[in-house]
């Protein structure tokens, strides 16, 4: 993997340590994403790769209405949206943990779509 530290020289001739990732942290909004190691690390690595593939039969193999296809796209972009990227700034620090207001919002909002998807 890569180093996120890196040096910088000082106009003292001094060298301090940077964690690039937590300055991005701190001052880039879109650098605010969840952090999973382990088990769930692989989970959400093999529910994005299901994802793809999902898509690609979608698009290629699938005789779906288009309705049905857009919609379930939506929704499981919606879910995982509200897996990987936290509501609040904060809720980003804590490593493997979703809290329970945006897994209950990814399910709701996924739930949406899917609630047209079943009805169609």
């Amino acid at each position: 993997m890569s180093e996120h530290n890196q040096n910088n020289q000082t106009s003292m001739g001094e060298v301090e340590q940077v964690d690039v990732q937590a300055v991005m942290a701190e001052y880039d909004r879109e650098s605010n994403t969840r952090h999973y190691t382990g088990v769930p690390r692989v989970v959400v690595r093999y529910m994005l790769t299901v994802f793809s593939l999902y898509v690609f039969y979608m698009n290629l193999i699938s005789v779906w209405p288009e309705q049905i296809r857009r919609a379930s796209f939506v929704g499981l972009i919606i879910f995982m949206a509200f897996t990987l990227f936290p509501a609040k700034k904060k809720a980003a620090k804590r490593e493997n943990y979703v809290p329970w207001y945006d897994l209950a919002l990814g399910i709701i909002g996924a739930a949406c779509f899917f609630y047209y998807v079943i009805n169609f």
